[in-house]
């Protein structure tokens, strides 16, 4: 017999349930603590409750005649804690990349569609998520960008409070597994 299976049959048929019984129950402690931050988190103003698919629109947002360095400005602010958001901005249009150690990161654009002009009164921007890793099925991280989107949210309604946003399905490929 093999070391493992020995060592298996030694301990006993209770015992090995038990153990598997005591992984389950983790589990599902894991998962309604995980829970429990996300409702905190919505209740708090940090994220809106969203489909589980959210990072697959992008969402464009029309404005009032809005600079991209006006928005850019307001961007520059976010903070989310303990979360380390490389920012590069360029003159009509932004890149993020998450890389919190911990899950795999993401990436994510803020680009100027519409350029206030004189001719049009509004402006439009589209914030898309362009990398995530998915894994059991999910988006991995996936509070973290919804936290992430809703700052975007919150920067463009603090520059016009009358924005709108429509969301848009993005053309993606992905590969995904349960396992």
């Amino acid at each position: 017999m093999k070391p493992g299976i020995l060592f298996m049959a030694e301990m006993g048929t209770g015992v090995v349930i038990l153990l598997v019984g005591g992984f389950i129950a983790l589990i599902v402690v894991l998962a309604i603590v995980g829970k429990r931050a996300t409702d905190k988190s919505i209740a708090q103003g940090k994220m809106l409750k969203r489909s589980s698919d959210f990072m697959e629109y992008a969402e464009v947002f029309t404005t009032r005649p809005l600079p991209f360095q006006e928005l850019a400005n307001q961007v520059k602010q976010i903070q989310i804690d303990r979360l380390k958001i490389e920012m590069k901005f360029s003159q009509y249009g932004a890149t993020f990349v998450c890389s919190p150690g911990f899950i795999s990161g993401w990436t994510a654009s803020l680009n100027e569609l519409e350029v206030p002009d004189g001719r049009t009164d509004i402006s439009r921007f589209r914030f898309e998520f362009t990398h995530w890793t998915e894994k059991n099925g999910s988006a991995e991280g996936g509070s973290l960008m919804n936290r992430f989107l809703t700052e975007i949210e919150k920067a463009v309604l603090t520059c016009d409070w009358n924005a709108t946003v429509h969301s848009r399905p993005l053309k993606i490929q992905s590969k995904r597994s349960f396992f």
